[in-house]
C-alpha cells in the first residue's frame, strides 16, 4: 500500500511464534531455493491475493473405514449381473 503523495510503501511487523523445529526444516528448504522463509512467506501472502483465497488446495483425505475396506475386498465371482437397468429392475420386481 502506498502512503498518500510519499512514494514510500506502508509496512505492518507481522510476529507469530512457530516450532523451532518447523521453521529450521522449512529454513533448510527455502535456502536451497535462494530464498528465505520470510521471503516465502510473503510470497505466500501475494500468490493468496492472486488466487483471491489460499494458494493451494485444501482437503480431508478420505480413509475408507473397515467395513468399505471389506467390500471393496469382497469376492463377487459369483454375483449376479444384468446386461441392462431394465433387466435389474425386472429381477427386483420379481422378488
Amino acid at each position: 500500500m502506498l502512503m498518500k503523495g510519499s512514494g514510500i510503501m506502508a509496512t505492518k511487523m507481522f510476529q507469530k511464534r512457530i516450532d523451532q523445529d518447523l521453521y529450521d526444516t522449512t529454513s533448510k528448504i527455502y535456502n536451497e531455493l535462494g530464498t528465505s522463509v520470510e521471503a516465502a512467506f510473503v510470497m505466500f501472502l501475494k500468490k493468496t491475493i492472486e488466487k483471491n483465497g489460499l494458494p493451494f488446495e485444501l482437503k480431508i483425505e478420505r480413509i475408507p473405514n473397515s467395513e468399505t475396506i471389506a467390500a471393496m475386498n469382497e469376492d463377487l465371482s459369483n454375483a449376479k449381473s444384468y446386461s441392462s437397468f431394465n433387466e435389474l429392475l425386472n429381477d427386483i420386481d420379481e422378488d
